[in-house]
């Protein structure tokens, strides 16, 4: 396979000034341990050092504020910029079965990250009261990989090394085979970390049954 047959891009997000990044992470701190309805944009500009005025300067509502949040924890866990579907990622000849091992591992190390734990456990609370949570965090998460993994299997099945009807449905069960087996268990704090090992094994044996079921030869 070619490394310049698929084009995959990332969303580069806008830089930020010192000040502005200093009101992320301070809402991040905030949002984090007291949840998103509960914090004002008052006590994340006292949290920040710096005067509301300022903050809303930057973002108009705690919305727009809580969505570079998200961006923040999804960069420091490794982020789109680290995804193994981006194009400069993706190497050349390399396997499919690697690919998507690498994609789910990739996955797995987000998930388990523990600011990302608590950011999900944020959103989920507080989806049912603001909605346009749940949808940011999907979109610029679990939604974003999967548009990524469904052009990479649209592309196979172009070059006619998968038989795969759906890309898009495909994609969402592959993305389910490597978050199912452990990211309840993080959720409710069973699990409270996830070795290198385990998602090693989670991510090849869900890229081994991805591959036997669209006719994926693992030798490619």
């Amino acid at each position: 396979m070619s490394v310049h047959a698929i084009q995959i891009e990332t969303i580069e997000p806008a830089p930020m000034t010192p000040k502005q990044a200093s009101i992320v992470r301070a809402a991040a701190t905030l949002f984090l341990d007291r949840g998103f309805g509960a914090v004002s944009m008052d006590a994340i500009a006292a949290e920040a050092s710096a005067s509301k005025r300022t903050v809303y300067s930057y973002y108009h509502n705690k919305q727009t504020l809580f969505a570079d949040v998200m961006s923040m924890v999804c960069m420091q866990s490794g982020g789109q910029q680290g995804c193994p579907l981006v194009a400069e990622n993706i190497i050349a000849n390399e396997q499919i079965t690697g690919v998507l091992q690498q994609t789910g591992e990739h996955v797995l190390n987000i998930i388990s990250s523990p600011q990302t734990i608590e950011l999900y456990r944020v959103v989920v609370a507080e989806a049912g009261r603001f909605p346009e949570l749940g949808r940011s965090y999907y979109e610029m998460g679990p939604k974003w990989v999967m548009d990524r993994l469904a052009e990479y299997l649209r592309d196979l099945v172009a070059g006619g090394q998968a038989n795969i009807e759906d890309p898009n449905c495909a994609s969402r069960k592959f993305f389910g085979m490597v978050t199912f087996p452990i990211q309840m268990e993080l959720m409710l704090g069973i699990e409270t970390e996830l070795s290198e090992s385990r998602i090693t094994e989670i991510s090849k044996a869900a890229a081994a049954v991805f591959c036997g079921a669209y006719g994926i030869s693992q030798k490619q």
